[in-house]
């Protein structure tokens, strides 16, 4: 009878239940809070959407597919093979993760965490390989970050192609960081796939973009609504409290609440950072941007976690990559007397 008190407690104990039991408590309270003021709520979603609809499905939809397309080819494989010397010398990692880099540069979140995950399904990448190469293939692109951030936010191209330029330096830098020992064998090439029939790989293809590209737009919606619950009840000001009071030290206000929103949604974040036109707010929108934002990271790990890399070692690698995103973005505004 004692062991059975015992096995029962235990259960109610347990890690598992706890983190169930906290998760169901705060979704209860989102829920109370939607009902509460639904009208508001309702246009945050609007948002979240439209955000998805005008800035992000546009480039993401033809990217995913082409990319997806070409690895079901089986061409990429062929063509990166030659560079697999480079790549081992730097990273560590077979040829095609060259292919992964320029890819994830030119297309942004979350393309080269998805060519990771399908790489590894294809047996195309071990699991060492996946783990190096999220250091240095999960990146943004020129599209939002020259485009939209440089030339809309801060209304200075200038001002996009200095981000760009460090948030791609600091991938490479992370990605030599993280590279970790070389096997004593030396480089290996990445082994073709089997070429998939057209008509049934356009088909499989167009299915799996479809899907991930709802994934993303459903995550992106969803914490644009977090972010306004967080900012209009009160908690990120209260988070951020103790930063901005070392910002007003500074004599920066009002970026704390900003960064703090960026780091739930970095679209919302950054925004909000570039009103306040500094050398400060464009070095923590570097590091808004190399770290991606609790939503990016989410959308990532949907794709990484099939290849078993955990989210606690990919939230310390983007970390790495925002602190040296940042740290190279202030010296590139300093040596260039950038003006704002």
């Amino acid at each position: 009878m004692t062991t059975n008190k015992l096995l029962i407690k235990n259960k109610f104990l347990s890690k598992e239940t706890i983190e169930c039991a906290a998760l169901s408590v705060c979704v209860f309270v989102i829920i109370f809070i939607i009902l509460s003021d639904p009208r508001t709520y309702n246009s945050s979603v609007q948002q979240g959407l439209m955000l998805f609809a005008i800035s992000v499905l546009p480039g993401l939809f033809p990217f995913m597919f082409l990319t997806k397309l070409l690895t079901g080819l089986g061409t990429v494989q062929k063509i990166t093979n030659k560079f697999s010397k480079t790549t081992y010398f730097l990273f560590g990692t077979p040829g095609i993760s060259g292919y992964v880099m320029f890819m994830s540069m030119l297309s942004g979140y979350p393309i080269g965490a998805k060519l990771i995950s399908d790489l590894y399904y294809q047996n195309q990448i071990s699991q060492q390989d996946a783990k190096k190469m999220v250091s240095f293939c999960t990146t943004s692109g020129p599209i939002f970050i020259i485009g939209t951030v440089g030339s809309i936010m801060y209304n200075s191209i200038q001002i996009g192609i200095i981000l760009y330029f460090c948030h791609i330096l600091s991938s490479v830098m992370c990605g030599i960081i993280f590279s970790g020992k070389r096997k004593k064998q030396g480089f290996v090439t990445t082994p073709l796939s089997t070429p998939t029939k057209i008509d049934n790989l356009l088909s499989s293809t167009m299915k799996d973009t479809v899907s991930n590209v709802l994934l993303v737009g459903g995550y992106i919606t969803i914490f644009f609504l977090f972010s306004d619950i967080l900012t209009k009840t009160g908690i990120i000001k209260t988070l951020s409290f103790p930063l901005s009071k070392l910002f007003d030290l500074m004599h920066l206000p009002n970026l704390s609440e900003a960064f703090f929103n960026g780091i739930i949604e970095v679209t919302k974040g950054i925004k909000f950072l570039s009103a306040q036109k500094s050398i400060f707010s464009v070095c923590l929108t570097s590091f808004l941007l190399s770290f991606s934002g609790i939503s990016i990271i989410l959308q990532s790990m949907a794709f990484l976690k099939k290849c078993k890399i955990k989210a606690r070692y990919f939230i310390f690698v983007k970390c790495v990559h925002a602190i040296l995103s940042c740290l190279l973005t202030g010296v590139c505004l300093l040596s260039f007397k950038v003006v704002l």
